[in-house]
């Protein structure tokens, strides 16, 4: 994976294992973010929908509080902004923001992209599946934030273009709306292969967001076996991605 100057890998060791994700000095905070790793040191699977892994991290950071939703490919967006008080319930929405810098946010995926976006003010993550990517989730996200070529954002392991093979029937819609166009599409031995993490560096450069301030995950989660893949092997598994800035 490419990595910025000013990005950096920093390992931290938790109860169960050593978990590395990347770091960035931003002003006078740290921000951590990636995701953690699906198996242990012992090939056993780390499923993201168990506590253990924020569990682990709570003991590291204990004044960190942890931060999902419940996730349904909508374009809802659930904001902490200026609140310190833990969920009751987990919202129906498929993106967080906070700027309380004592909260973790977190989704989980098993081919769907993360997203992570931060700056000196912010820390968010959105869940990208086909069907909020194609509504407007991040168009939604976006349009509701300034100086995005202040932004930073993350774009993690999901499926890519090798293995995103979508139906003509598809093709065919997201071509009729301008939704995508004729260069987004692979077509090899009679399938068609989408290459959504292209649109969405897309989207992303539409809003500002400078090039050299993305990261992109090379891994496919669907061809690389240290990954949750659910068009693999339909697992129940999840990936568990977040962010937290201290």
């Amino acid at each position: 994976m490419k990595t910025l100057p000013n990005f950096t890998y920093k390992t931290i060791k938790l109860s169960f294992q050593k978990q590395k994700f990347l770091f960035h000095q931003h002003s006078n905070k740290q921000v951590y973010f990636g995701h953690f790793d699906c198996f242990d040191q012992n090939g056993i699977p780390i499923d993201g929908l168990s506590k253990t892994p924020y569990l682990a991290l709570s003991q590291y950071y204990p004044n960190l509080s942890f931060h999902g939703v419940k996730q349904s490919h909508s374009t809802n967006i659930t904001s902490l902004l200026n609140q310190n008080t833990l969920f009751n319930s987990y919202p129906n929405s498929d993106a967080l923001i906070t700027n309380n810098f004592q909260q973790a946010l977190y989704i989980k995926t098993a081919d769907c992209i993360p997203l992570i976006i931060f700056n000196d003010d912010f820390i968010a993550i959105l869940h990208l599946g086909h069907k909020g990517f194609f509504d407007g989730l991040l168009e939604h996200f976006l349009s509701q934030i300034s100086y995005t070529d202040q932004l930073m954002a993350y774009i993690g392991p999901s499926i890519h273009d090798c293995c995103f093979e979508v139906s003509s029937d598809f093709i065919k819609d997201k071509l009729d709306k301008n939704l995508i166009f004729n260069n987004d599409i692979i077509h090899k031995n009679n399938c068609y292969y989408l290459s959504i993490n292209q649109l969405l560096l897309k989207k992303l450069s539409k809003f500002g967001l400078l090039s050299s301030h993305i990261v992109v995950s090379k891994f496919c989660t669907k061809c690389n076996p240290q990954y949750f893949s659910h068009r693999f092997n339909q697992t129940k598994n999840r990936i568990s991605h977040l962010i937290f800035k201290v």
